[in-house]
């Protein structure tokens, strides 16, 4: 059994867990967290190295974590991400190849890069050749220099150095959390060691969600379902004739996924959306209360740098007691493992 420390640098928090690794599943053994002040990391880059550094030293006296075999994350803009298709190889082969194999898909010189790998799948060509999909990550060594840096500073002996891509899914994985993820049709990658359902309509969703909420002790709601959709929707394309009226579209409701949730609730902790366009406070309020929620995230499309089309961005956390906590703009990394604390903060307040 191996006993490894992560660590994460975030915006708003400096974050360590220490998980017990062996041949079944991972074991969190021991979390714990520091607040950072505004502005001593911006979009993953350590800005005020004292104060990270301080935050640190605090934070490893606090939770009494072991200085050795530290896995530094790092996540944020200046990170690469591509998916290569490979001959297949083992994952011990593939680490050594690596740097020959990735150069022509990583914009930076592989000498001046630190690379990561995910594999992804299995897959055959036309004439049978055994392949596999990567998802291959690469960062500027000097960059993870200057978090290497700050840590040591703080007397901690980093192992190694994780590059982290994703968002809600994988920071909960991460945490030692079982996830599946219901997914929309996206061209997004899935996470490592999280089981993924995909579906298209609002109908599929709410049957897979219902089928594993039962088992699930946190759900969190983060998909941006339609209110509405076609009472009757066509099999074919409708077609444009010359002369013809222009076809009346008539809209029935989609399926309240969150509302049956939390009419459902038996224990456990729910978590929704709410993105919204104008009086977004008392909206996101009332969607609290009436779908039964524990906490509520609240998008505005306003904002600069949130909602869709962005790696970043800013939200505010609603309790049920009343509590509004606006976070600044961060990366959605960040924002889902500050979801995930107030989660934690939950579950251990109940």
């Amino acid at each position: 059994m191996a006993i490894n420390v992560g660590l994460d640098i975030g915006t708003s928090a400096v974050r360590a867990a220490v998980v017990q690794t062996g041949k079944g599943v991972p074991v969190l053994q021991r979390y714990g967290q520091v607040t950072l002040p505004e502005g001593a990391v911006v979009a993953g880059e350590i800005v005020e190295e004292g104060i990270v550094r301080d935050a640190l030293t605090e934070l490893w006296k606090a939770a009494k974590l072991p200085k050795k075999r530290v896995i530094v994350g790092i996540a944020n803009q200046r990170v690469i991400v591509r998916r290569v298709d490979l001959p297949y190889m083992a994952e011990d082969e593939l680490a050594r190849a690596l740097p020959f194999q990735a150069q022509e898909y990583i914009p930076i010189p592989i000498d001046e890069a630190i690379l990561d790998f995910v594999p992804l799948e299995e897959f055959a060509t036309p004439n049978g050749e055994p392949m596999l999909s990567v998802l291959v990550v690469a960062a500027h060594r000097d960059m993870a220099a200057d978090v290497m840096r700050v840590v040591g500073g703080a007397g901690i002996k980093v192992m190694a150095i994780d590059l982290q891509a994703f968002a809600l899914a994988r920071a909960a994985a991460m945490r030692g959390a079982a996830v599946t993820l219901v997914s929309g049709p996206v061209h997004l990658e899935t996470p490592r060691h999280v089981h993924r359902i995909d579906v298209e309509t609002a109908e599929q969703m709410q049957k897979a969600v219902l089928e594993h909420a039962p088992n699930a002790g946190v759900i969190i709601m983060a998909a941006a379902v339609g209110d509405f959709r076609p009472e009757n929707p066509s099999g074919q394309k409708i077609k444009k004739d010359e002369g013809s009226e222009i076809p009346v579209v008539r809209l029935t409701k989609s399926p309240d996924i969150l509302k049956n949730l939390g009419q459902k609730k038996n224990g456990g902790v729910l978590v929704g959306f709410a993105l919204e366009t104008e009086n977004e406070l008392e909206n996101a309020r009332e969607k609290l209360k009436k779908k039964n929620l524990d906490l509520v995230v609240l998008n505005s499309l306003k904002d600069e740098g949130a909602g869709f089309g962005t790696d970043t961005n800013i939200v505010t956390i609603i309790d049920t007691k009343g509590k509004e906590e606006r976070l600044p703009r961060m990366s959605k990394f960040d924002v889902a493992n500050s979801i995930l604390d107030r989660v934690s903060a939950f579950l251990h307040k109940n």
